[in-house]
């Protein structure tokens, strides 16, 4: 049933918590029609200074109730995998309103979390989308 239709654009960040406004912001637009979000956001120029741990992004517009993946462009970002058998993902987990940012295998299996090291510092670029359940 779709009972609501809402869009907007929030400041979002990307640091390594997915929930203070440090690190890297960018503009995120976003459209709700019922119970699903979708989601777009680019970052240019990511700054990795004071960044440590994983590679997340917040805080989103609505809390996910499943896990989602996003689709996502990147560059300047090194997996450190010479045959180039792992891509990078994005996911939400339910009950979250962060992305955590991933590696994952060709095969389909999670290889790691992306880390603040393998990017980068002002070149690197991400850009996804996404939609999720609320």
């Amino acid at each position: 049933k779709i009972d609501s239709y809402e869009e907007g654009s929030k400041t979002v960040y990307c640091n390594d918590d997915g929930t203070s406004s440090t690190g890297t912001s960018a503009t995120m637009y976003w459209t709700r029609i019922g119970n699903t979000c979708t989601v777009w956001v680019a970052f240019y120029n990511l700054n990795t200074s004071g960044q440590t741990g994983d590679v997340k992004i917040g805080v989103l517009p609505f809390t996910s109730t499943t896990r989602a993946c996003a689709s996502i462009w990147y560059e300047q970002i090194n997996s450190g995998d010479s045959d180039g058998e792992v891509q990078l993902s994005a996911f939400i987990d339910g009950s979250s309103t962060t992305l955590v940012l991933h590696w994952c295998n060709k095969d389909g299996t999670t290889a790691d979390n992306l880390h603040w090291p393998e990017i980068d510092n002002g070149q690197a670029d991400i850009s996804l989308t996404m939609t999720y359940r609320i």
